[in-house]
């Protein structure tokens, strides 16, 4: 061999040397793993193994190991290009599966699940690569429970942080802090000991390697509080990084605390009248309400009056004998000394003695008398005194004087007694006034139908005894109408000639006396008083002639016609047979029974001719 052959050889080799060492630098495997994933307890999770791997291998294999104690690590699983196998006696050994892609899915996730998985892979010449995913577990809470004690909490004068409640969330990892809220405005977190208001936590890990913990609302409560809502709530953060809250139910505590302040009043108006339905309540404001003593002050010593635990007194008709000074006392013995406990009511009841009236019942005066009625009443005020009659006030004075007395004087009179200041407060008391006398004649007129002729005269009186009326026409009959004392009397007359301008009396008359009235009848007019007698004669008369003269023309009419028939039957100018001579014949036989009925316009010259015929039969 000669030496440019062998330079070339060390040439080739030393090439082949360098592209070898290149390929080996270029060759190598990038992993690519979630730094941190989150899976909820028995739940599942995937943990991915991305990786690249640069240059050619012809073997590939993935491992995946778990941290254990001090750092070291254990293999849980692998796979190559052909196979994979999940090793033994681990605890993965049943929950886990690898991927074709060499994704590692985890199922049924325990507590002990929290650690850092690796991925391994090698890939021959082209080296190897580990990436690392760190796994957190989590268990969401599925209630949260709040409890207190049964028993009120009690408020005293030196009040220190008393046990509200507490709340309690169980099977929660990793631990949760528990929030306080009063009327759902959230309170701050305080766990240290104080005078006011702290949160006692506490925190327990179960067997399973889950926590349950509770927190203990401690506050210093006040009588306001009485009506105070508290509840508790968990915040906590699921792997999608969504902020949930989980809450309680609402509680209320019941507070007892004593007695600062008493009210003792009327429920109903102030003014009290006798007979009026009257309330006494007696209020506290401690809680639960105290029991109440209610009595009356009599000469300096107090009756008890047998009273409702709801603090309410009833009057169902109250009266005179029930006013006076009542007093209310609250039982509260937690109540301090310096509180008073005890509240007065002044009850004054209004009334009105029965009105007296004198003379009363009935009383009857003579007509054109004077009579006086007095009224007395008494009562809590000095009373107002009032006189009615049919509603309408006569009088204002104790004394009613009735001066001549008529009979629009008689009635009922009311005297009515009242006290203004107390509205309702009213009695009465009635007197009748009768009035006896001769009767009184009322003016009325009479009415005429001048027409037909007629009159329609009324007469009307009043008196005691009732009175009766007459009239100086005795055969005709009236009409009568009466109410209370008053008689009303109707006569209907035809109005003659003679009794035209002349006069009617009509007569009242009762056991004391009498009165009369006398009635003009007016004047008709001449043509009406004379239109039924002289006229109807001249009427007749005119008729009767008209009919005379009717007669006599008829019958020279009928003397022509016949004679002229005659004349033309002789002179042979009528033809006519036997048997038309025969009723010819029988014709001018019965001359005297032919009726000329004469037409004529004038119904009163009819009228006068069938009255001069009715005169001749």
């Amino acid at each position: 061999m000669g030496a440019a052959s062998f330079n070339y050889w060390i040439l080739l080799t030393t090439a082949l040397i360098s592209l070898t060492a290149l390929q080996a630098t270029l060759a190598e495997v990038v992993m690519s793993l979630p730094a941190q994933l989150e899976a909820e307890i028995d739940g599942s999770i995937q943990l991915p193994c991305t990786h690249q791997v640069t240059g050619t291998t012809s073997n590939h294999i993935v491992e995946w190991f778990v941290e254990v104690k001090n750092g070291l690590r254990e293999r849980i699983a692998f796979r190559d290009l052909t196979s994979s196998k999940i090793d033994v006696h681990t605890d993965y050994t049943d929950r886990i599966i690898v991927q074709p892609d060499y994704t590692l899915t985890v199922s049924n996730v325990r507590l002990i699940d929290e650690r850092i998985f690796y991925c391994q892979v090698t890939a021959g010449s082209s080296g190897s690569g580990v990436g690392m995913t760190n796994l957190k577990v989590y268990a969401v809470p599925d209630k949260l429970e709040i409890t207190n004690k049964k028993e009120d909490l009690v408020v005293t004068a030196h009040a220190t942080p008393l046990e509200i409640a507490t709340c309690t969330v169980k099977n929660v990892y990793p631990t949760q802090q528990i929030i306080w809220y009063k009327n759902g405005l959230q309170l701050e977190t305080v766990t240290e000991r104080n005078d006011d208001m702290y949160m006692a936590p506490h925190t327990l890990r179960e067997p399973s390697g889950l926590f349950t913990v509770s927190s203990t609302l401690f506050m210093k409560i006040f009588r306001k509080d009485n009506d105070s809502t508290f509840h508790c709530s968990v915040i906590y953060e699921t792997p999608e990084r969504k902020i949930l809250i989980l809450n309680s139910t609402m509680v209320h505590r019941n507070i007892h605390y004593y007695t600062e302040e008493v009210t003792f009043e009327l429920m109903q108006p102030k003014v009290i009248k006798e007979g009026d339905k009257v309330t006494m309540k007696c209020t506290a404001d401690g809680h639960p309400v105290p029991e109440f003593q209610l009595s009356k002050l009599q000469h300096g010593e107090e009756k008890e009056i047998p009273f409702s635990s709801n603090g309410i007194y009833v009057f169902k008709s109250i009266r005179r004998k029930d006013s006076g000074t009542y007093r209310c006392e609250a039982l509260d013995f937690d109540s301090p000394d310096e509180i008073n406990l005890k509240r007065d009511l002044v009850i004054t009841v209004n009334y009105l003695d029965s009105v007296i009236v004198h003379p009363s019942g009935t009383v009857t005066v003579s007509l054109g008398e004077t009579k006086e009625v007095t009224c007395t009443a008494t009562g809590s005020q000095e009373p107002k005194i009032m006189w009615l009659k049919n509603g309408k006030p006569v009088s204002d004075t104790q004394i009613l004087s009735l001066k001549e007395v008529d009979y629009n004087s008689q009635g009922t009179y009311t005297c009515e007694a009242s006290i203004p200041s107390v509205p309702g407060l009213v009695k009465t008391n009635n007197t009748v006034i009768t009035v006896t006398g001769k009767p009184a004649m009322e003016d009325l007129k009479s009415e005429y139908d001048i027409e037909h002729n007629k009159a329609t005269l009324t007469c009307s009186a009043v008196g005691n005894p009732l009175p009766v009326i007459t009239w100086s026409i005795p055969k005709l009959k009236p009409m009568d109408s009466q109410s209370e004392n008053r008689v009303t009397s109707t006569l209907l007359i035809e109005i003659t000639k003679e009794l035209s301008e002349s006069t009617v009396q009509c007569t009242a008359k009762n056991e004391v006396g009498s009165s009369m009235k006398t009635i003009q009848l007016i004047k008709l007019p001449e043509k009406e008083m004379t239109a039924g007698t002289g006229d109807a004669d001249h009427q007749t008369g005119t008729g009767s002639s008209v009919a005379v003269i009717a007669v006599v023309v008829s019958v020279v009419l009928l003397l022509v016609i016949v004679g002229l028939l005659y004349f033309l039957h002789k002179s042979k100018k009528l033809p006519c047979g036997r048997q038309e001579k025969s009723s010819l014949t029988t014709a001018e036989g019965k001359t005297e029974d032919i009726v000329v009925e004469m037409k004529n316009d004038r119904p009163n010259e009819e009228a006068g001719l069938l009255g001069a015929k009715s005169g001749k039969q």
